[in-house]
């Protein structure tokens, strides 16, 4: 009997903290439903939501592909272990960050001005290029272009 309720204990218990346990892939959250944990704003337009989840497991939010490069600049002690950006020719689609296509235009305006936008495929970089203008990025180019980001912001005193 006592064997019995311990064994169920620890099947309950084990059961709650799988279900406690968030998923390593990135959650749908609606606009407006968390802040960007870089500039503090509503996650509003949900075609630039990026998410990251740290090597502990927590999960941060971002409103922009250059919020979430900033906060990594800026949290370098914290180990990225999943990052996450939407596609913005298929919003319902997080692509993981190493792996999308990048394309910086002016005319693509991003919610914080970095002009920053994620692709899932070549096609849909070369249709954005030939609509929008401006030039494809490379994952390890981001970092650069968020400092000079970073930089212009503090310059005209927005960030």
């Amino acid at each position: 009997m006592i064997l019995n309720a311990a064994r169920s204990a620890a099947i309950g218990f084990l059961l709650l903290f799988a279900v406690s346990c968030a998923p390593d892939g990135p959650i749908v959250v609606n606009p407006g439903q968390e802040r960007c944990a870089h500039c503090r704003m509503d996650v509003a337009d949900m075609r630039f939501n990026a998410q990251l989840i740290t090597e502990k497991g927590k999960r941060y939010h971002f409103d922009s592909i250059e919020c979430m490069e900033a906060w990594i600049i800026e949290n370098a002690d914290q180990k990225v272990a999943h990052a996450y950006v939407k596609n913005v020719a298929q919003p319902d689609q997080f692509i993981e960050r190493e792996k999308a296509l990048y394309v910086k235009s002016e005319r693509l305006a991003s919610p914080m001005g970095a002009y920053l936008a994620a692709y899932g495929t070549e096609e849909q970089v070369a249709k954005a290029i030939a609509e929008y203008g401006g030039r494809e990025l490379r994952p390890d180019e981001l970092k650069a272009v968020a400092d000079d980001w970073k930089r212009s912001m503090h310059d005209h005193g927005n960030h």
